[in-house]
């Protein structure tokens, strides 16, 4: 894997020296990245760089698999946050239908 796919952004800026405890972890909330899951990286050089990353649950990644699904998707998000989305009548008048 080249670095191409692996850095975004090439202008890092020191956020904060951590030093290894005896179990050789390193705590980062001085960083600001508490409560986010990463990918690590590492280099010959030993450095270290953390991706950020989310999780998607499986029954979702059909979603993510399906570019014209996806796009529909973004293009009704994008209208929605534009104002133009159509009133619908309410559907509360189903809730306790059975289901063939």
């Amino acid at each position: 894997m080249t670095n191409k796919f692996i850095v975004k952004d090439d202008h890092f800026k020191m956020v904060s020296q951590v030093t290894l405890d005896s179990k050789k972890r390193a705590t980062l909330s001085k960083a600001g990245v508490e409560g986010k899951i990463y990918q690590v990286y590492q280099n010959d050089a030993g450095q270290i760089m953390l991706d950020p990353m989310v999780l998607v649950p499986e029954s979702e990644m059909w979603l993510i698999k399906n570019p014209k699904a996806f796009r529909a998707v973004q293009a009704g998000l994008k209208q929605s946050a534009e104002g133009k989305v159509t009133g619908r009548e309410s559907m509360a008048k189903y809730v306790n239908d059975e289901i063939d």
